[in-house]
């Protein structure tokens, strides 16, 4: 495993993501919202760090919300997006 990594892991308590990579969520609004695309209420906001290592991928996964990235440190990734007309982008 890469040292930086690991400090970044360590440092932050992050754990295995389902999807690959680490993760740990940082903000979860208390405020609760009920969308047609979900089964039930979720909250309105919340955030995460994640980190993935050279090796690593995250599994494709329907978006079912907007995200925000922010880039704080490694190299580029390759994002893959498969529209709902099954066009990949």
């Amino acid at each position: 495993m890469n040292k930086d990594a690991q400090n970044w892991i360590s440092k932050l308590n992050l754990e295995e993501h389902p999807e690959g990579g680490y993760f740990v969520e940082t903000y979860k609004s208390e405020k609760f919202v009920n969308l047609p695309e979900y089964n039930g209420p979720r909250n309105s906001c919340s955030a995460i760090y994640y980190l993935l290592m050279e090796d690593q991928f995250s599994s494709f996964h329907i978006m079912k919300s907007d995200e925000l990235w922010h880039f704080y440190a490694g190299s580029s990734l390759t994002l893959y997006i498969i529209e709902t007309d099954e066009r990949l982008n």
